[in-house]
């Protein structure tokens, strides 16, 4: 069965948990078939808390961007 799925954020988006905390905003595309699905598009972030290996990292801005067609394949620049 194929996949076309559309997903676009609304301005600002928080994302929050206990390992992170993200504002940003995606306009992303699922495709392929549910035995293989792929996420093409691109999320902006503008800003938020990373807590990794028990410390915590301050994002500014920065971009995650899924180009590759064939299998997803997140593309992170922070």
């Amino acid at each position: 069965m194929e996949v076309n799925v559309a997903i676009q954020s609304a301005r600002d988006v928080d994302l929050v948990s206990s390992q992170l905390s993200m504002q940003g905003a995606a306009n992303l595309n699922l495709t392929g078939t549910l035995a293989s699905p792929v996420i093409l598009g691109r999320v902006n972030l503008t800003g938020g808390d990373i807590f990794f290996l028990g410390k915590r990292y301050e994002v500014r801005n920065g971009t995650i961007e899924f180009s590759n067609p064939a299998h997803t394949e997140p593309v992170v620049n922070l």
